[in-house]
Formats: structure tokens, C-alpha cells, sequence
């Protein structure tokens, strides 16, 4: 009778770890609290002065995007982002105006097309005085938490100019333009960089936007901006440990989870553009209103497994104990 019990102790135990096993996570590492976009929030980053712009471009007030690519010749934007079904709208815009405004010039760099398919963009110019057809390029991507990280460089002052997409650690996406692009000044300035936002007329209408101001509807838990390009064991490191950013290059950090309060808190440093301060606050003067914060735990996907072969271990060893003691 013994036998038996310890047997059948030993098939729960066996399966409670197959459960473990087979039980679909997501990225590993602690749980991530992001900010719900309603669809009609943005935020809007720093501004800085370009007197001398080495790439040929306007000078003039630019948004902290523009700036340090400007300044540095390289950007990467680091985004945990949280998708639904019906995610759409605008990540990553420039623009020489700011909504409701619809007049001027602009470039959603990184959106969410209403065909669902995430986009990757640039305004270009292949010959002096004569508009590119731009960049228009996009990838598939899936409901559920992911790891972006947009990059854009120059090779030289006078080009060429590359933009690259990871996305949860794999290249997806890559585009160039041999003449100079709106994030080094082309048609610029851009006062207004803008995150949650982007405009998206003209050609951008038909390449996945919505033909006006597109908002963002899903959720953000990190922001990190970058005045290097990040190499791909960078980019896989973030990946597997959400949360964590490489210190090198690090310009700002926007975390929406640190204190678990619905507003944005940013750290800056490095870039020398000004005093913005340490865990300050961004207000709705700056295009957040009142935002709900969504907490979704990585770690409580894997934790009943856990606890539930704990349990079984637990009652079988103690089963067999007690077999034991009075066989």
C-alpha cells in the first residue's frame, strides 16, 4: 500500500513541474507598472538651442530627440511598451508645431499604423532642393509586453544617415537615406518632440497613419533615451531583465513603475542642455492629464506553478514520512 502512495506522490510531483515548465511567460525579470494612454495623452520631452548644426540643417529650438542626435550624431530610444488588440497610434513624432496645430512640418518616427503593423519612419532629401520619397517600413508585431529600441545615426556630417528597429531583442527592421533626414535638421526646426503623439499626413496617411494627430492608446512602462547606439547584447540584456539600462550613453529615464504613481518621473544627465532636475515630475502642462496606472506582474505567471509544486513535494515527503513511521 506504501508503494503505491509514493508513487502516486511521485506522478504529482512529476506533473506539478511539467506544469512549470510548460506555463507561458513573458520576458523574464520583475513585474512592470506602465501608464495607459487613453488615446488623447502625450508627453513632451525638453527642448534645447542648435546654433551651428554641423549636418546642414536648420538651427533653431529643437525637441531633446533632435538634440541629441545633433549634438552626439547618434540616438536610441529604449521603450517597454504594452500592446491589445486594438493598440494603435504614434510613439515617437517630431514636429515644428504642436497640437491642435496642424500647420507646419513633421516625421513620425515610430508608430503603430491603423493597419496594426508597427512603422518606422524618416522625411529625407537624396539631392539638394529635391524631397525624398522618405522611409516607410514596417514589421508585425503582437499583442502583449515588448522591448523597442529605435536607433538613428549619421555615418558623417554629410550623410549617409541609418535608422534601425529591435523588437524583445531581434532586428526587425533597418532603412537608410544618403541625404540628410528630419531628425538632423532637415525641414526643421522641431521644437516638439513628442512621445504617446505623432502627426501623420500627406504620405504618412497612406503608409499606416491616420491622415492627423494620432494618439497612442496603449501602455508605457519605460522610457530610455540614449546618445549611442546600442549593440545587439545590449539590446538582448534589457530584453531578458526588463528594467535594466545600460549607464553608458544614458541620457534620460523616464519610469513610469518606480513609484507606482500615475505620473511620469524622469532622471537626466549627461547631454549638458540644461538643468531639468532629478525625479521630476512631468505635469499635464506638458500633455499628461490624469493617467491610470495598469500593473501587469510578469512574476505572478510563473508563481502558482511554483507554489504548487512546493506543495506537492511538501505533502509527499511527509506522506512518506508517516508511511514510514507506522509501516
Amino acid at each position: 500500500m506504501w508503494r503505491l502512495v509514493v508513487l502516486v506522490s511521485m506522478i504529482l510531483v512529476t506533473l506539478s513541474l511539467l506544469v512549470l515548465i510548460v506555463i507561458p511567460g513573458e520576458a523574464s525579470g520583475k513585474p512592470l507598472t506602465a501608464i495607459q494612454f487613453n488615446g488623447s495623452q502625450f508627453l513632451v520631452l525638453p527642448q534645447c538651442n542648435v546654433t551651428s548644426n554641423p549636418y546642414g540643417g536648420a538651427n533653431g529650438t529643437y525637441g531633446l530627440l533632435n538634440c541629441i542626435a545633433i549634438e552626439h550624431g547618434a540616438l536610441s530610444v529604449v521603450m517597454w511598451i504594452y500592446l491589445t488588440n486594438g493598440t494603435r497610434g504614434g510613439l515617437l513624432g517630431i514636429q515644428s508645431f504642436q497640437y491642435p496645430s496642424t500647420s507646419g512640418a513633421w516625421t513620425p518616427l515610430l508608430y503603430i499604423g491603423t493597419d496594426g503593423n508597427l512603422w518606422l519612419g524618416e522625411a529625407n532629401i537624396i539631392i539638394p532642393g529635391v524631397p525624398g520619397s522618405g522611409i516607410h517600413v514596417f514589421t508585425n508585431i503582437t499583442p502583449g509586453w515588448h522591448l523597442l529600441v529605435f536607433e538613428e545615426w549619421a555615418n558623417s556630417t554629410s550623410g549617409p544617415f541609418y535608422q534601425a528597429l529591435y523588437i524583445d531583442g531581434r532586428l526587425a527592421l533597418s532603412a537608410s537615406s544618403s541625404g540628410l533626414v528630419s531628425l538632423f535638421g532637415l525641414y526643421g526646426p522641431y521644437p516638439y518632440n513628442d512621445i504617446g503623439t505623432a502627426y501623420t499626413a500627406e504620405s504618412w496617411a497612406s503608409s499606416g497613419g491616420n491622415g492627423g494627430w494620432f494618439f497612442f492608446n496603449g501602455s508605457i512602462a519605460y522610457i530610455a533615451i540614449y546618445r549611442v547606439i546600442l549593440n545587439l547584447t545590449q539590446v538582448r540584456s534589457m530584453y531578458s531583465e526588463p528594467g535594466y539600462f545600460p549607464e553608458v550613453g544614458l541620457v534620460a529615464l523616464y519610469n513610469a513603475s518606480e513609484f507606482n504613481y500615475p505620473v511620469w518621473y524622469s532622471t537626466f544627465g549627461g547631454l549638458g542642455l540644461g538643468v531639468y532636475g532629478r525625479l521630476a515630475v512631468v505635469t499635464r502642462t506638458l500633455g499628461i492629464s490624469v493617467l491610470s496606472v495598469t500593473t501587469t506582474s510578469i512574476i505572478t505567471q510563473i508563481i502558482s506553478p511554483i507554489l504548487l509544486a512546493v506543495v506537492v513535494v511538501v505533502v509527499a515527503v511527509v506522506v512518506v514520512l508517516i508511511i514510514r513511521r507506522h509501516g
